[in-house]
Parts: structure tokens; C-alpha cells; sequence
């Protein structure tokens, strides 16, 4: 055995350990995709509820596909997404998308409320959450996303190594067009090659054309060397153009978004929106001087479907209630901004989400905070109590509504005001319209667009309404509300019952249900004359109206009038066959035994 000397030992000891530390970086690097994953998979708690119901869902589906992209067609990130999926497609890039609404719903109730606003939207490989949307665009922005890709084994290499691509900028006489035109009415289409929705897009510019005499110009970027792999220009005025792209009123839109917001009518909107003085703002002391002086603040993104139904909301709130607030488009800059707005309001986000609002320094939330508080009616009482609305503009409205209502209530005899979805109220108004075909009714939608802003508890309120929806009304008074009363009063049958023990019968409705029904029968609930008549009446097994007169708050009215029509008959039961009196339990049975009465129900058909 050969015996080392010491400080040899030590030498070899030492390369050793080097070689083992060596080894395990070597490893580490071929592990970079699971680490990578695992690192992003343990960012969002949401994100990981719906990936667990996704595996379940789609389990197929990912078995034999590494890349899926999942969202919300409501969503602008889910088709963002897609487009940046698109980009890559041509590289080797395979991938499927799945509209997952319905596993985020599944979830809503348990979401975790310190993440104001959750990603629906995300990228999965191979079975793990890779990245959402701001993530993506930060990843194409720096370059890396594809490196990765490529890594990954998802893209292919490039044939040829080359140094990094500066994306080419925009013609000058491109640039000079779109600047001098961006208040023209030219929609400026900027492409690269044909894409899915080419046609769709020519034939929505082809009747815009038509309806609104606007022209359309298409930009062809020519497909040169310079940015043959890349689609994307660089502009002075809109920073980073991806193609394609609309440019329309100084505005930069995804094809995407502008097709899917005239396809679901909110054109009229954007041109709303176009129409208003911007604020694009390139001298960030000038916006940091507007921001202080300002209580509310808005930050958008022209090319987001969020950022201009959010603006064309808080533009309706401005008309009807005198909100002032400055607005800034942010397009290009949301770097810059993010800064200016964490300076301005004693901030540390790293990723500040567009559209956001701000009030008095605070955030009121972003794009899905601002439309909940919307839909829920708590918007606007948010504004009033930082008196932020004019009070007396607030007061029109609803004293304007609640004279339509009360004008409402004293045109029918019947109204049920109801929400959107309302379950019930389509069998009370058949029930209504059953028994009652005589009288008028009418439902108030409380979410009909034209009550979109309107406080409607306030209106009811002043109306001394309950507002514990639905709502039955009957002849001006409140008779059922709530969801509970009207499915006792659905399943029991009992909606003529509460109905009549509410209702105060005159000489017009009397003769209403004479008119209305063949046979017609005025009773008391406890007499016995009128219980023999009945007898009588069932034993023909035919329909026939009844009206219990002691339940009534003006029975002895209601016997005054009986014996003025039916010519002096004033004790009950008093029965009307074919509109006429034929008096009360002893007439009636001496006309069965005859066999008149018989005769009589055959001639109406009721037997």
C-alpha cells in the first residue's frame, strides 16, 4: 500500500469536493425547467386551485399536450396570451386553449381575498403554472421568453446563431401619417403578414365604412430580412407596436380586442371615448403636479377592452353626477408611470395592474374590484361618502325614478320589480295573468341598463318600499316581497288568498268577475247554505270562480252592491250562471232537481 504524504492527501481531498460541487451545478442546470416551474407554481394560491381542478378536467388533454393556455373569454389577458402564443407558433410551438369560466366560478366563494385581483388567465406547461400575462409580456419584452422556450424543447433552436435583433422602427412617413391623422376618422390597420382574422376584421371595417363614412387604411410592414422572425415595429409616439395592430383616434387597440368590443356593440363606446380630450402626458412633472391636484385619478391603456369599458363607466358617472377625476394613458410608458404613481402616493408595487383608480392617494382597486363595486350599487354610495358626487344631482335621479315607479303602480294593478335573474317571477306573473286576465301588469327590471346607476334601494326607500327583492305589488300596496314569501306563496297556492285578503272589492271589479267567469259564486267561508251550494255545484265536476266574501275588508260594501245588481238577492251565497243572478243555495237546488241546471251548463260547454 502506497502511503501519500499529508499535503498530498489534502490535494486530492480537495479536488474531490471541486469535482462533486462541479457536478452538482452541472445537474442543477438540466433541472432548470422543473425549478423554474416549481418556483412559479408556489406563486399564486388561486392560480393553484384552478390548476388542481384543470388536471381533473382536461387530464387528457395535458397528458398529451405540454403547453396549454386557460382563461376567461371575458378575460383581455386570455387573449393576450394567445397572441403571444401565436408568435411562436411558427417556431415549432405547440399548444391547445380552454376556456375555464366555469372551474373559476367553482372556486369564487373560496378565493384568497389578499390578492385583490386573481389571474384567471395563465400558461401551463407541462402540467405547471408557467405564467400569467404581465409575466409573458415582461418575458417577450426582455427577450427571455423564447430562450426559455427553446430550453424547454417547446421552440425550435435557430439554424444559425445570430446576434440579438433590434426591432425596426416604424417609416418616417408611417409615423408622420399616423401623428397627423390621429384625429382624423382613418382606422389604421398595421400588419406584417395575413392573419385568422383578416376577413372577419374586413368585413366589420367594411360596415363601419358604410355606417359611419370612416376609411380605412392598411399598412403592409414588408416582410425584409431586418424583421422576418419578429412581429413587432418600434413607433416614437406608441413605443411597441406587436403586429397586427389598430391605430384609430390616437389610439393603439389589439385586432383582437377591437373585434370583440364592435362584435359585442360597445363601438358607440369607443367612439364616446375617442371623442373626449386624452391625456397623454410625455412630461412626467406635469403629471406628477395634475396628480396632486386631482382626488381621482384614473390609469389606463388604450389597447385594453378592461381600460375603456372602465373609462366609458366612470364617464357616465361624470355626466350624472358631476365626478371630476384625470385620466392617464399610459400606453407604453407603464414603467414610468408605475414609478410616478408609488412616488406620488408613498407606494412599493412591483406591478402596478391597468386599468387602476385612485382616490384621495389610496387605490380603489383595479379593473374587477371597481366593476363588483359597480354591479353591487356600492360604487356610487363609495363616492357620496367622500362627497366626491353632487349630492343634489344624485337626489334627481332618484326622485325621477321613483316618479316613474309610483306612475307605474297607479297604471297597473299588478307590478313585480324584480333583479335580472329572478327565478321566480316568471311563475307569479303566469299565475297573475291566470287568474287575474283582467288586470294589468308589469315587471321592473332593477338591472336594466337604464337603471345602471341609479341607488335603486333609495328609490325604494323613499317609496317606503321593502327592498328585499322580488317585489309584488298590488293596486299601489306592497304585498309580498322577498324570495322565501313568494315560493310560500307559489308552492301553497295561496297567491289568491293573500291577494284577496289585501283587497278592497268595488262596483267595477264586482262586475269584472261577473263579466269574466260563467258561473260565479258570492260566499261566506263559514255558511252552511253556501257550503250546500257548493255540494251542488262540485257533484257537475266543472270549473267555476268563487269569491269568500268575509275575508274580505268590505263585506257589507260588497252586499250592497250584490243586491243592487242582482235585483234585490242579498244574503249568500248569491251564484251567477251566464251573467245572471239565479239566487242563492234553495233556488239553485230546486233548478237541479228540474234538470235546468244541467241544461243551463251545457249550453255554456262547461259540461
Amino acid at each position: 500500500m502506497i502511503k501519500l504524504r499529508r499535503s498530498t492527501r489534502i490535494y486530492l481531498q480537495r479536488t474531490i469536493l471541486l469535482v462533486a460541487l462541479l457536478f452538482i451545478i452541472y445537474r442543477l442546470g438540466f433541472n432548470f425547467k422543473s425549478s423554474h416551474l416549481t418556483e412559479n407554481e408556489a406563486k399564486s394560491k388561486n392560480q393553484q386551485k384552478l390548476l388542481e381542478l384543470i388536471k381533473e378536467k382536461y387530464k387528457p388533454i395535458l397528458d398529451t399536450n405540454r403547453v396549454l393556455v386557460v382563461g376567461s373569454e371575458n378575460s383581455a389577458d386570455f387573449n393576450e396570451i394567445q397572441e403571444i402564443a401565436k408568435i411562436y407558433a411558427p417556431k415549432g410551438l405547440k399548444y391547445q386553449v380552454r376556456d375555464i369560466t366555469q372551474l373559476y366560478e367553482i372556486i369564487n366563494q373560496d378565493l384568497d381575498k389578499k390578492r385583490q385581483e386573481p389571474h384567471i388567465s395563465f400558461l401551463i406547461i407541462d402540467s405547471h403554472v408557467y405564467a400569467d400575462y404581465p409575466e409573458l409580456s415582461n418575458m417577450v419584452q426582455h427577450g427571455t421568453l423564447e430562450k426559455n422556450l427553446q430550453r424547454l424543447g417547446l421552440i425550435n433552436f435557430p439554424q444559425k446563431e445570430s446576434s440579438t435583433v433590434t426591432i425596426p422602427m416604424l417609416e418616417e412617413r408611417v409615423e408622420t401619417g399616423l401623428s397627423t391623422e390621429r384625429f382624423s376618422n382613418t382606422i389604421h390597420l398595421l400588419y406584417k403578414e395575413k392573419f385568422d382574422e383578416l376577413e372577419q376584421l374586413d368585413l366589420i371595417l367594411s360596415n363601419l365604412k358604410k355606417d359611419y363614412v370612416f376609411e380605412t387604411l392598411m399598412i403592409k410592414i414588408e416582410n425584409t430580412a431586418l424583421i422576418q422572425d419578429i412581429h413587432f415595429v418600434r413607433s416614437k409616439k406608441y413605443k411597441k407596436i406587436e403586429l397586427p395592430s389598430i391605430i384609430f383616434g390616437g389610439f393603439k387597440m389589439s385586432v383582437s380586442g377591437f373585434v370583440e368590443n364592435v362584435k359585442n356593440g360597445k363601438f358607440e363606446e369607443i367612439l364616446d371615448m375617442l371623442g373626449k380630450q386624452r391625456n397623454y402626458v410625455d412630461d412626467m412633472e406635469t403629471a406628477e403636479k395634475t396628480l396632486s391636484d386631482k382626488r381621482i385619478t384614473m390609469f389606463l391603456t388604450s389597447n385594453s377592452t378592461q381600460s375603456i369599458e372602465i373609462y366609458t363607466l366612470l364617464e357616465k358617472y361624470k355626466n350624472a353626477f358631476g365626478m371630476e377625476y384625470s385620466v392617464f394613458w399610459v400606453d407604453g410608458s407603464e414603467k414610468e408611470f408605475s414609478k410616478l404613481i408609488n412616488k406620488t402616493y408613498k407606494k412599493n408595487e412591483d406591478n402596478i395592474a391597468f386599468p387602476c383608480l385612485y382616490i384621495d392617494s389610496n387605490s380603489a382597486g383595479s379593473y374587477g374590484d371597481l366593476k363588483k363595486l359597480h354591479d353591487n350599487k356600492e360604487l356610487l354610495d363609495m363616492l357620496e361618502k367622500k362627497e366626491l358626487v353632487k349630492r343634489d344631482l344624485v337626489t334627481k335621479v332618484i326622485n325621477d325614478v321613483a316618479q316613474e315607479f309610483s306612475k307605474a303602480f297607479k297604471d297597473n294593478r299588478f307590478v313585480i320589480i324584480r333583479k335580472e335573474k329572478c327565478k321566480l317571477s316568471p311563475s307569479m306573473v303566469n299565475t297573475l295573468k291566470k287568474s287575474y286576465s283582467g288586470e294589468s301588469l308589469k315587471e321592473i327590471n332593477t338591472e336594466e341598463r337604464k337603471y345602471e346607476l341609479v341607488p335603486m334601494d333609495q328609490v325604494l326607500k323613499k317609496l317606503s318600499m321593502d327592498t328585499n327583492y322580488p317585489i309584488l305589488i298590488d293596486s299601489e300596496k306592497l304585498l309580498i316581497s322577498g324570495e322565501s314569501d313568494f315560493q310560500d306563496a307559489l308552492t301553497k297556492n295561496s297567491i289568491e288568498e293573500i291577494i284577496s285578503k289585501n283587497e278592497k272589492y268595488d262596483k267595477r271589479k264586482i262586475l269584472s268577475l261577473i263579466e269574466n267567469n260563467k258561473v260565479m259564486m258570492f260566499s261566506k267561508s263559514y255558511c252552511p247554505f253556501c257550503r250546500r251550494a257548493k255540494g251542488i255545484l262540485n257533484s257537475l265536476n266543472f270549473e267555476y270562480k268563487v269569491l269568500e266574501v268575509d275575508l274580505l275588508p268590505n263585506m257589507m260594501e260588497i252586499k250592497s252592491m250584490l243586491s243592487e245588481i242582482a235585483n234585490g238577492h242579498s244574503t249568500f251565497p248569491n251564484i251567477f250562471i251566464d251573467k245572471k243572478s239565479v239566487g242563492g243555495a234553495s233556488e239553485l237546488a230546486a233548478l237541479e232537481s228540474n234538470g235546468s241546471l244541467r241544461k243551463m251548463l251545457r249550453d255554456l260547454k262547461l259540461i
